[in-house]
């Protein structure tokens, strides 16, 4: 995978920093999905529609201050280049700044420019956090159930594109002895599908190891070696 951030040595996965992020063609793979709002503008065509299928433990909706947060970007999340996106800051007041993307508010600062574009949230999550009333009433919550049973039946002929935003997290459960929620089985066949859905190359996937939320490194790390190496999806 073509390395665009690898920083040594790797820390905590802070909401305001990413260690790594890795491309290979319409796959991204990355420590927190806080980046994940750049690969999608930088990947999608604004000409089509698309389906967001978020798959992860948290919503990642953090939309308190959208005003503040979108007011610096002035042309789009498109022109920002990778730098720009990572350093961008807002003034929170009148002695403080920040930067404006963190790992739980990427998705509505994306609608907030691509609302037009998107049909439709499909999100698989375990209900942690917070929705802004504006995005609800676009996002659908579906069961584990159906996302190990039916994802790639129910989105492999959709009309729209589709962005697949992954946290492994998902599997993740316990504090402090972390533990894998579903069986061996379960996880192959939801990534094999996973995969099927974004062998078109239209499509994207964006996939968060979330360290913090897992465990630790090793941890994440190891999850991916052992369900993401077939797909050539490798950490270093």
């Amino acid at each position: 995978m073509k390395k665009l951030i690898d920083k040594y040595p790797r820390n905590g996965s802070f909401c305001f920093d990413n260690d790594i992020l890795y491309k290979k063609d319409n796959v991204y793979l990355m420590d927190n999905h806080r980046m994940a709002a750049w690969c999608w503008a930088n990947h999608i065509d604004e000409q089509e529609k698309y389906i967001i299928i978020h798959i992860d433990k948290h919503f990642d909706t953090l939309g308190n201050q959208i005003k503040e947060w979108t007011s610096p970007i002035k042309n789009g999340l498109k022109n920002l280049s990778l730098d720009e996106y990572d350093k961008i800051e807002y003034q929170k007041n009148e002695f403080e700044r920040y930067k404006i993307f963190r790992w739980d508010n990427y998705i509505p600062i994306f609608h907030h420019y691509y609302s037009n574009q998107i049909t439709e949230y499909a999100f698989y999550t375990h209900n942690q956090g917070d929705i802004p009333a504006e995005l609800e009433k676009h996002i659908t919550h579906c069961p584990s159930y159906n996302l190990f049973n039916y994802l790639f039946d129910c989105f492999s002929e959709s009309n729209e594109r589709l962005i697949i935003n992954l946290d492994i997290d998902y599997f993740f459960c316990g504090n402090p002895n972390y533990f894998i929620l579903f069986s061996d089985n379960a996880i192959k066949r939801l990534i094999n599908d996973i995969f099927k859905l974004a062998s078109d190359k239209k499509n994207i996937l964006t996939i968060a190891l979330s360290p913090d939320c897992c465990g630790s490194w090793k941890n994440s790390v190891n999850f991916i070696q052992k369900y993401f190496a077939r797909y050539d999806i490798k950490i270093e």
